[in-house]
Parts: C-alpha cells; structure tokens; sequence
C-alpha cells in the first residue's frame, strides 16, 4: 500500500495518503471525480465555505435516509440524529443534548473510563483465561479492547449498568452494520441491526424522564454509535502517532501529554477522514457553479493538514496551540461530543502506556470515511487481515 490511493474514499485506508491529500490541496479548489462523481474539497477555508452553505445539506435531497432503512427502527433513529438533519429541529435537538454533555466533567469521564477500563481489563482476561498484566501479548486483544471500551464509558455515562453497557457494545455494533449499503442484500444483518435499535431504545427509555421523546433517546444511542468508531478509532491512530513519532518513552515519562497527544492526532491522522454534502440548489461555491444535485466530498483528513491554516502542518507537535479542527465538523454540525471524545482516548492512551505491548504493526479496517487502525504483530500474522472483523 505504498503506491497514491485510487481516489479519495479509497485514501481513508491507505497507508499513507497524506501525500495524495497535499497534491488535492494544492489544485484547484474544487476538483471533480468522474469515477466518484463527486466534487472535492481539501483546502481547509472550502471546506468551511461548504459546511456553511445553505444549499449543502447532509442528505440527499427527498431521501432523509438510505432506501434500504426506510420503514425500519433503524431508519426512523437514522432519520433523528442531529448529524444527519438539517434546519431548525437538528438545532432544538443540538441544544438540548449540550447540557447533558457538558455535565459531563472532565474528572467525571475520566473516573468512568478508568472504572470501566479496570473492569474490561479483568473480563477479557477471564474470557481468554489470561494474566490480567500480559493480557495484550494477543494483540487480538488489544483491537477488542480498544474497540469496546469508548461505548462502554458512554453507556455508564448513560448510567447503564456493567451488563448493560455490555450489551450495548454488541448491539451498536449490529446497528452500525445496517448502515452500510451492502446491508440491503443481506437479510440476517438487517434483522439484527433491527433487534439492537429495538433493545438500545428500549433500554435507554428505562433511563430517560416519562416525557421523553423518541428523537432524544435516538439522539443518546447515536453518542453510543459515535464512540464506537470514531473515538475508537482516535485511541487506535494514538497509538500509531506514539510508534511512528517514537513518542512512547516520551508519554511513559509525563502521562499529562496524553490529552495534547490525542488532540493533534485528531488534527494529523484523523479518525474521521471525510464527510459529505448534498447540494439541494443550484449555487455557487469557491467560484464554481454547482448545480442541485450534486454530491461534495469534505476532505477533512486533508484540510488538518492545510499549511495556510496549521504551521508546519507535516510535523506532529504536542505543543501546537489547539485551534478549531474540522475532523469534527464546524458551524450547525460541530460535534458535541468532541471533548468526551478527546478525555476518553486520553485516559484510555495513559493507561496502555503502562502495558506491554508486543511491536505494533497495523492495518486499517473497511470504511468509507473512518480511518480504523487493526493492530496484528509478526508473531500473529493471521490477525493481518481486518476485512473479516465486525466493523
């Protein structure tokens, strides 16, 4: 994988594209892909130009979700969340959950995460009948590890009790498979993908007031969807910044750069690689004429990289002053969720800095937009392969 990515949705898996994203960044500013068919956008002040049009929506036009989830649980929370709508409902939902997030202190998230991490630690080293201490000599362990234990800070967040938020990993990760397209052909992944929203709502409706409404307990189980990639993801590319920037004995030595870790691995390797935009109306965007109906692709992986707006942007640096980073969205669609995304990945970073880990290599799983690293070793060659992992 060493060669340019065929094209910017196969770059989000690509070893390195970094490089493919500079040449993007230095033509025109918005380019089209005929084989995509979709317009590009890898500078950084397009792609804000984008995410504040009115015309560029997060849907296609007359499809608030994907054909195959029409009718479904699935699709009626897919058709709630506040990052998949747009106007003045997305705005009502967004206010009403940043007062719940921002309950949510630093120290708080930080004592769950260390609670949960603890209790993971011990379950997957009696499942797999291991020391505790040497539990990630299978790195197997290691990517089950950092992929269960975001969801599970979430759930306890959510007040799910250790089992419940167990079973909230397993569920999220059945409802995250019904959204990929493939999902259409294949029947039982759409009948478990229905079971968990089913059992998710109805768990976090035990949780919520009497008067809650369908769309508030939608928008709480999309937190659990974001954990589970994305801020999974964050604490997988933390730790191939530490590897590849040699920085672990320099994290052993003050845990405290953990934060300032993560948050320049949002901006330098980011988890989340690009997002769309539906243009519903014919505009004009960076001098060029977009008709309605036509698709952008946001490089934001790209744009974290923009020498016009992050000095000496190739360099990873954990003294870069933290400005705004569009790996999590900006305007209407920011995420809410980016500082418990930032202390979970750092908790979780300073505790796997005092394991052994064996040498890491990595691969990253299949994804449209997430950059997901799968850590094998040369001792464990058949884990080299994430195509058959659950996503």
């Amino acid at each position: 994988m060493n060669d340019s990515p065929i094209n910017a949705i196969a770059a989000v898996q690509h070893a390195n594209p970094y490089p493919y994203y500079a040449l993007l960044r230095q033509g025109a500013d918005l380019t089209f892909d005929t084989h995509l068919n979709l317009w590009l956008a890898a500078k950084a002040g397009v792609v804000l130009e984008v995410l504040a049009h009115p015309a560029a929506k997060v849907r296609p036009y007359n499809e608030t979700v994907p054909a195959h989830l029409a009718g479904s649980t699935v699709g009626q929370v897919f058709s709630q969340l506040i990052r998949m709508t747009d106007g003045q409902t997305q705005q009502q939902a967004k206010i009403w959950l940043a007062p719940r997030l921002h309950g949510w202190s630093d120290a708080l998230v930080r004592q769950q995460t260390l609670l949960v991490i603890s209790a993971l630690q011990q379950e997957l080293a009696t499942a797999y009948q291991r020391p505790a201490v040497a539990l990630f000599d299978d790195i197997m362990l290691l990517n089950e590890f950092i992929q269960q234990l975001p969801v599970r800070v979430v759930a306890a967040l959510l007040e799910f009790n250790p089992s419940q938020a167990k079973m909230a990993a397993t569920a999220i990760a059945d409802f995250i498979r019904t959204l990929a397209p493939s999902a259409a052909h294949d029947a039982a992944v759409m009948v478990a993908g229905e079971q968990a929203s089913q059992l998710l709502l109805g768990q976090l409706q035990l949780l919520m007031p009497p008067v809650d409404l369908h769309w508030q307990r939608a928008n709480l189980l999309g937190l659990l969807m974001q954990s589970y990639e994305a801020t999974a993801g964050l604490i997988g590319n933390s730790l191939v910044a530490l590897t590849e920037q040699q920085l672990w004995p320099t994290l052993r030595a003050d845990p405290r750069l953990c934060l300032p870790l993560v948050a320049e691995v949002v901006r330098y390797d980011a988890p989340v690689q690009n997002t769309r935009r539906f243009i519903h109306a014919d505009c004009e965007i960076a001098g060029i004429a977009l008709p309605a109906g036509s698709t952008v692709l946001l490089l934001l992986a790209a744009a974290g990289r923009d020498e016009s707006v992050y000095p000496q942007p190739e360099q990873f640096r954990l003294d870069r002053l933290q400005q705004t980073n569009l790996t999590f969205s900006s305007g209407a669609h920011q995420c809410p969720g980016q500082q418990l995304a930032l202390q979970i990945s750092a908790v979780a970073v300073e505790f796997l800095l005092s394991q052994t880990l064996p040498p890491l290599q990595w691969r990253y799983r299949p994804s449209l937009n997430g950059r997901l690293s799968w850590f094998f070793s040369d001792l464990d060659t058949q884990s080299s392969d994430p195509a058959g992992a659950k996503p």
